[in-house]
């Protein structure tokens, strides 16, 4: 496949950028990758590029809009769900029968929304504490998704689950709101570049490329989900936990907050480590992440 992003329009005139490789067969099961904020689909190139991890699967790694080479959109309000809009069409137009998500970081919570659209367009039901006539509705929840495609699992990687895992989000939306975000996000870049590690120097390039105004709005967002929804969930955290669907939480031992390993033991829901690696654990170890996954896939999908 060829190292930089192609692009395709959409039937709602969209033009979405991708990086993808196919089995050659179109009724192989897929693997929806999605990215971080700031980031985009050369978060998952470890992957696209190598046929030797994920055989039998066609990968889609996408620039949501606003990062990598796909424009932003034109309003941030309900900004979520229009991205999943999106990535639904795009799942809709290379055809998918089965598809297991795989998200990174924001990716998670956008991941979540589209599992929770694929769920609902199958007849699935919102929960009761959710009704749309209580004040415990959950922020910009997307709309279903009619005749998509069957949900293989979810894979979450170092996704937002508690108020924790707002480390970058908080640090953009602060200095916005003391008028510092252009010298913050010089500075966070500078700070990416100059790092040792190759991947938050790849995450930097990234960076580089995103539209600044669609960052802000993204980690607006992510603060959002981020709200309580009661005494023990943020909204984005309680939406992962109620999803009654194959899910797996992978992390890394010196990345992932104190608060959310420990949300993760309460709530009883399966997660694993990879070390040595940071917050990009599928860069920092691509083969052991990738192994973690397909055995689970595999599992999933038999």
């Amino acid at each position: 496949m060829p190292d930089f992003p192609q692009k395709t329009t959409l039937p709602s005139g969209y033009e979405i950028a991708f990086r993808e490789r196919e089995t050659g067969d179109p009724d192989s099961p897929a693997i929806l990758m999605l990215h971080g904020l700031g980031d985009d689909s050369t978060a998952w190139e470890h992957w696209t590029e190598d046929d030797h991890v994920f055989s039998g699967w066609n990968l889609y790694a996408v620039d949501l809009p606003g990062f990598g080479s796909s424009p932003g959109l034109n309003s941030s309000t309900n900004l979520f769900p229009k991205m999943v809009e999106l990535v639904a069409e795009f799942i809709a137009v290379k055809q998918v029968k089965h598809v297991a998500v795989v998200a990174h970081s924001m990716g998670g919570v956008i991941g979540s929304l589209y599992c929770f659209s694929l769920l609902m367009g199958r007849g699935g039901e919102i929960p009761e504490a959710w009704s749309h006539n209580s004040s415990t509705m959950p922020p910009e929840l997307s709309e279903p998704i009619p005749d998509g495609p069957e949900l293989v699992g979810f894979i979450n990687i170092e996704g937002n689950l508690t108020s924790a895992d707002t480390f970058v989000s908080g640090k953009a939306v602060a200095a916005n709101e003391s008028s510092r975000f252009t010298r913050w996000m010089a500075g966070f870049i500078e700070a990416m570049i100059r790092s040792e590690h190759d991947s938050d120097r790849r995450y930097a390039s990234a960076l580089l490329g995103c539209e600044k105004k669609g960052f802000l709005a993204a980690a607006q967002a992510l603060l959002t989900w981020s709200e309580l929804a009661n005494e023990k969930d943020a909204w984005c955290g309680a939406l992962s936990k109620w999803l009654p669907i194959n899910k797996l939480y992978i992390a890394a031992q010196d990345s992932i907050p104190a608060e959310t390993r420990s949300w993760l033991d309460e709530n009883k829901i399966k997660y694993e480590m990879t070390d040595p690696a940071g917050h990009f654990v599928m860069n920092d170890q691509p083969e052991k992440t990738a192994h973690l996954i397909e055995s689970c896939l595999t599992e999933w999908n038999m």
